[in-house]
């Protein structure tokens, strides 16, 4: 799996499930593991890596992904 698709489906249950920020860990925790079950991750980022990933992305509207890969619009 590529970084971009492990990081999407995250970020997207982020946006849509979480509320307003800030995060409460807990339930981050949850989304988190919720998303990894359904993609079959079985390497779960940790909820201060999945935050990250989310202020990248709002601050620039960019997902941050290796150089190699490109990089995409955060548009979920």
């Amino acid at each position: 799996m590529n970084e971009l698709n492990k990081r999407k489906p995250y970020l997207y249950a982020i946006e849509n499930y979480a509320g307003i920020p800030p995060f409460s860990n807990v339930k981050l925790a949850h989304i988190i593991y919720m998303v990894g079950v359904q993609m079959g991750d079985k390497e779960c980022p940790s909820v201060s890596t999945v935050k990250l990933w989310y202020q990248q992305c709002q601050s620039d509207k960019w997902l941050v992904i290796p150089e190699s890969q490109g990089r995409l619009a955060c548009k979920h």
